[in-house]
């Protein structure tokens, strides 16, 4: 991946910001309702980002698959989180959809390192695999904490109520989505149903003036 692997640090940057500037903030004006459902989607534990239907929330999700490389790319991983930092900046949607996500929580466990407290349950090998810096230089969490001061500051985690009317919401959305299908699959098959007997009633319609005409020339 570039924002881990690239040697240089400028294209790292370039590639954030075309990413974030140009796709991202392109797409987002389209998806911005999109993004609210795959948020109350990817709020399951056994979800898939997979499932997600906002281009912008499948490279995001793609994104925070990575998170297992992050410490073994320590030098070069501050354009990972710029990403979201960028991100974070387009509009209070975006904001939210990380706030969702809990970032929060995946910035400051990154950040705490062995401190954290999700990592009190691992092994010495563990915590020395997922060790980052060394004697001479120290991972640069400028842009973690960027991303992390932007979802802090100017986002207010959603209330339970508020959280659970609007999955109440979504939820009776995809239900009247489904009915309305429904309908259109019944109203499709009456269709089919009528045309079939009209077509039944012509063959007979057909089949008995046949049978007339045969009868007038034994007749004759």
């Amino acid at each position: 991946m570039v924002l881990l692997e690239c040697p240089a640090e400028e294209p790292r940057i370039a590639f954030a910001q075309v990413l974030v500037n140009g796709a991202c903030a392109a797409l987002l004006p389209f998806e911005e309702e999109q993004l609210e459902r795959d948020a109350l989607t990817m709020d399951s534990a056994s979800a898939s980002w997979i499932s997600c239907q906002a281009q912008t929330t499948l490279l995001l999700e793609h994104l925070l698959t990575f998170r297992p490389h992050l410490t073994q790319n320590w030098r070069r991983f501050g354009q990972y989180f710029y990403v979201f930092g960028l991100f974070s900046a387009l509009s209070s949607n975006a904001r939210q959809y990380l706030l969702d996500r809990r970032l929060i929580y995946i910035l400051a466990d990154m950040y705490m390192g062995e401190d954290s407290p999700a990592r009190q349950q691992q092994s010495k090998a563990q915590k020395k695999k997922n060790k980052m810096g060394d004697r001479f230089e120290q991972p640069n969490f400028y842009h973690l904490l960027d991303a992390l001061a932007n979802l802090v500051c100017a986002c207010a985690p959603r209330q339970p109520v508020r959280r659970e009317e609007e999955r109440r919401r979504v939820e009776k959305r995809r239900e009247d989505e489904k009915r309305r299908e429904r309908e259109r699959e019944e109203k499709r098959e009456e269709e089919n149903r009528r045309g079939e007997k009209k077509r039944r009633e012509r063959r007979e319609e057909e089949e008995r003036r046949d049978r007339e005409e045969k009868r007038i020339c034994c007749q004759e």
